[in-house]
């Protein structure tokens, strides 16, 4: 395997306060064959509510699509761990500029231009789906990346946030995207089941019935938007199964990821607030670090139960794949 990292901007072209104020900048991840035979390319975009890229839901996954033969990518692109200055575009920006740079190495990584595919989880199922809808308006500062397509061949959005709707969104992800109080226009261009267009990608999505946290409403709007448009997608619903649940074997369950590079940004920023870098209340700080050390974003500590049954959900979206990409 062929594992390399490469930035997304240059310095100069990236500006998001707490990701370029605290040293961060997004990148990709590469695990590619070594063979000279050309596959499909998978990027990866893992959930955390647009505050954190999760580790379970990065590497492995990224693994796991590698060993379908793809050559597959991890996105660590800009969170919001503090919650003090909404994203915008820019997440949009990182996974569109990644596209563009994954398409324009494509020749010299092996990959197929013309077969590239996002897969992405909760949060970043939204980020995933937010460039299916949306890559005419994801414009590339480069004049030369820019003529570059940032059009997804096809999507897989497991478990996803889609809709602005306070009824089923789920509130953080809205919150780090959007900001406290943002305009409405804004808010209809994020409620990504009201974007779709005849020209959206092709989607495999997948989530459960007992998702408390994302429900599968969500899943469940945007393929039906897609269907409306004539759009091909496939829809699967599980019965049982917790929110977050990645491929859902044991290593998932025992927390066994040691690549754990996607938490960049998340602890530059907690070392910033730690030294009084990024103006915070002493509530606001203490909320902080109760999440990101010991709380739900640091990693619940008790070990998970396997599922099982959600486990050839990789092997199903391929197959997808393979059926509408000729």
């Amino acid at each position: 395997m062929i594992n390399w990292r490469k930035p997304l901007w240059e310095k100069q072209e990236y500006r998001y306060p707490h990701g370029a104020g605290v040293g961060f900048s997004p990148f990709l991840t590469a695990y590619l064959h070594e063979d000279q035979e050309v596959r499909p390319i998978m990027i990866v975009v893992p959930g955390g509510a647009y505050r954190y890229p999760s580790v379970r839901e990065a590497a492995p996954v990224a693994r796991r699509f590698y060993d379908l033969g793809y050559q597959a990518f991890v996105l660590t692109y800009t969170c919001n761990p503090a919650l003090k200055v909404p994203l915008g575009m820019q997440p949009l920006d990182d996974l569109a500029r990644a596209v563009r740079l994954v398409r324009m190495g494509a020749e010299e990584m092996h990959g197929d231009p013309h077969r590239l595919i996002v897969c992405g989880f909760s949060a970043g199922g939204h980020l995933a789906a937010s460039l299916c809808v949306h890559h005419a308006d994801a414009e590339d500062p480069d004049p030369e990346k820019n003529r570059v397509p940032a059009r997804p061949d096809a999507a897989v959005l497991s478990y996803p946030v889609i809709t602005s709707d306070p009824a089923v969104t789920h509130a953080v992800t809205m919150q780090a995207l959007l900001g406290e109080d943002p305009p409405t226009a804004f808010t209809e261009y994020m409620s990504l089941e009201k974007q779709v267009q005849a020209d959206t990608p092709p989607a495999y999505l997948w989530s459960t019935v007992t998702d408390e946290s994302v429900p599968m409403e969500n899943a469940l709007r945007y393929g039906m938007a897609l269907r409306e448009k004539k759009v091909p997608f496939e829809l699967h619903v599980y019965s049982q199964g917790k929110h977050g649940l990645s491929l859902g074997d044991e290593d998932w369950a025992l927390r066994r990821c040691t690549e754990t590079y996607v938490r960049e940004q998340e602890l530059a920023v907690l070392k910033a607030a730690e030294e009084g870098r990024i103006p915070m209340s002493e509530e606001e700080k203490d909320e902080f670090f109760k999440a990101f050390l010991y709380g739900p974003y640091a990693g619940e500590k008790a070990a998970d139960t396997p599922a099982p049954w959600i486990g050839s959900w990789p092997e199903m979206a391929d197959s997808f794949i393979k059926r509408t990409l000729h």
